[in-house]
């Protein structure tokens, strides 16, 4: 997700502030993308500031992942998973779906 320069500065900050501080922070930065989501979709898009809000979220992202020392392979197999699920279950409710 992060290049190397950025996950050894993610681990610094890990290190320094420590796992509950940062915890914090990721839920923080999590509701400020759900504010600026809102937001976009009540007609106020923002789109920089919802980029921004991303990032943050991203980067506090990959230090949980860095915390629960989840390799990237695990995350791209997890990913895969899920995104196969969605696409199956929008070919159900959208394909397989009788007429009325």
């Amino acid at each position: 997700m992060l290049n190397q320069t950025n996950r050894i500065l993610c681990e610094l900050c890990l290190s320094r502030y420590g796992v509950d501080t940062q915890l914090t922070v990721l839920t923080e930065e999590c509701a400020e993308l759900i504010k600026e989501a809102s937001k976009s979709l009540r007609g106020y898009e923002r789109p920089e500031k919802l980029k921004e809000e991303l990032i943050d979220v991203i980067v506090m992202s990959e230090q949980l992942r860095l915390m629960l020392d989840i390799s990237m392979d695990e995350v791209n197999d997890k990913a895969a998973e899920k995104l196969r699920r969605a696409l199956s279950r929008w070919e159900e409710d959208h394909v397989h779906k009788e007429p009325d």
